[in-house]
């Protein structure tokens, strides 16, 4: 007999139809003649707490991880089945947690049988029973468990001890996970460049009025004195040559969603919360009307499979015609844009203007030299761009980028969701009340927010946790092993937290955040939907 396990019921009742496994013997358990279909809940065997083994203790970094069955009339049943069965096969559309959970549940269980996955990218009848018959093997398998394993493992240490910095630190009950930490010293680092730029010295440059154009110089000059001492060398009624090139770019081909996109595009045009985006894409994966939303490679988005029922809610609806829409563009021929940039020189500084082309033609592209007449000159301060207000997407695309995502090693794997929940991240911090998101959709540090950067600046979080040193997809490409991975996350926590103990931070960092909330307030008008 064939064991399948399933994490959701939805699930393994659409693999046991499609395999023709349709005696129910209990609840979520369905069989015939060889296969069994089985339903095991994702809490049914969870760590046990490190607030349970610690007493209090920080720096705190257990010697073995422990575990706890959650079911035991569940586990008795279960173990029935786990002895008879010749092979084990694990049915799933998620990623490394996924697979760390099986690994979990066949120790538990002393599973000597072969072992393999259903990749389940769909979950309609007919695609069901050639993901069975082509369901995967192999060593890559354990590494994929072993990448969700470290994951775990470095969560509950961080959380654990992080949460004892900040009661220490006089953020009492709050907690960060690894994840948060690395997306508020991005916002940290973000607002010490604002300010940096807010008191930048005021600077001046020169414009000249030529062919039409004002052109800007590409040097700044400290004072206007110094601007007009140059001005007065600049005649106007001279002819000066000049450079025009106009170039071609192609748009980039649009590609199917994956999840970040499908959050940002749900965030932007339906004002949802990535949870919420999440939560519908998962029912209509569940019902087979879409692939499975946990993808990250584009050339296997999120794809729609079936027409919409008409019993289908206003948000499935919405979500559907999203991804719906997406596909439809992906069809569509990339524009090709012209841009020109006209420069003239004079007396060694350079002077420019670029601009898009409105009615692009082929015979523009190229470089021309042109001769122009200076009709006027001024003397312009220069004003720093400021970096906020920041928006939702473009922050949640740059800790994409941050997260320095490595390909998987083939094609029909799924996302880890270390990597990829940065929707949530964003979230997180805002119910914690570290940042805010007003009504169009950009993020500002809180007061306590602003405070909390001030803090944890010094430990260069992002750089520590958002880099490769402790990126379990190392295991997957095998740069590393998971034990050598998780001993060097327990020495660095403990280094770390064992020095962070050691401060206390000072009146006047609360005190800065108090002024900067005068600025950056701690609440907004709700998010309204777009």
């Amino acid at each position: 007999m064939i064991l399948i396990i399933c994490e959701k019921y939805r699930i393994a009742r659409a693999v046991a139809r499609s395999l023709k496994a349709t005696t129910r013997l209990h609840f979520g358990v369905f069989t015939n003649k060889e296969i069994t279909v089985a339903y095991v809940r994702k809490d049914f065997i969870t760590l046990t707490p490190l607030s349970k083994m610690a007493e209090g203790r920080v720096p705190f970094v257990p010697a073995k991880y422990k575990m706890q069955v959650t079911d035991k009339t569940t586990d008795r049943r279960l173990r029935r089945l786990f002895r008879t069965a010749k092979e084990v096969v694990f049915a799933s559309g998620e990623g490394a947690e996924a697979q760390a959970r099986f690994f979990t549940l066949c120790r538990h269980f002393r599973v000597g049988q072969p072992t393999s996955r259903m990749w389940l990218t769909q979950l309609d009848h007919e695609a069901i029973k050639p993901i069975f018959a082509k369901r995967e093997k192999g060593r890559v398998l354990h590494y994929l468990a072993q990448c969700g394993l470290v994951a775990n493992g470095m969560e509950m240490l961080f959380d654990y001890n992080f949460s004892r910095v900040l009661d220490r630190w006089y953020y009492e009950g709050k907690s960060l996970t690894r994840q948060e930490a690395v997306a508020i010293s991005l916002l940290g680092e973000i607002d010490k460049e604002h300010e940096r730029t807010a008191n930048n010295r005021q600077q001046y440059y020169i414009t000249i009025e030529a062919a039409g154009l004002n052109l800007a110089s590409d040097q700044t000059w400290e004072t206007a004195d110094e601007c007009a001492a140059i001005l007065e060398a600049i005649k106007t009624g001279t002819t000066v040559k000049a450079r025009m090139t106009v170039s071609e770019t192609t748009d980039p081909k649009l590609s199917p969603h994956i999840m970040t996109t499908l959050q940002m595009d749900a965030f932007d045009n339906l004002g949802w919360m990535p949870t919420q985006t999440i939560a519908v894409a998962t029912r209509l994966y569940e019902r087979g009307l879409i692939t499975s939303p946990y993808t990250d490679n584009p050339q296997r988005g999120i794809m729609p499979l079936q027409p919409l029922p008409h019993r289908a809610s206003g948000n499935e609806r919405a979500l559907y015609d999203m991804i719906a829409h997406r596909i439809e563009a992906t069809t569509i021929q990339p524009a090709t844009r012209q841009y020109a940039t006209y420069k003239v020189e004079i007396d060694g500084m350079t002077f420019s203007r670029k601009w898009e082309i409105t009615e692009p033609q082929a015979q523009y592209a190229g470089t021309t030299e042109q001769e122009c007449v200076i009709e006027a000159k001024a003397v312009v301060p220069y004003t720093h761009g400021r970096l906020y207000p920041l928006n939702f997407s473009t922050f949640l695309y740059n800790l994409r980028r941050l997260a320095n995502i490595n390909p998987s090693i083939h094609a029909g794997m799924p996302y880890n969701r270390y990597d990829h929940e940065w929707g949530t991240v964003i979230e997180g911090l805002e119910q914690k009340g570290f940042i805010a998101i007003d009504g169009d959709g950009n993020i500002h540090l809180t007061s306590e927010g602003k405070r909390l950067t001030i803090d944890l600046e010094p430990y260069d979080l992002m750089f520590e946790l958002g880099g490769d040193r402790f990126n379990p997809g190392a295991i997957l490409l095998g740069h590393t092993t998971g034990r050598k991975l998780i001993s060097a996350f327990e020495q660095w926590i403990t280094e770390t937290v064992g020095d962070i103990l050691k401060y206390v931070p000072k009146e006047d960092n609360q005190a800065a955040a108090v002024q900067e909330s005068d600025t950056f307030p701690d609440t907004f008008p709700a998010q309204s939907e777009k």
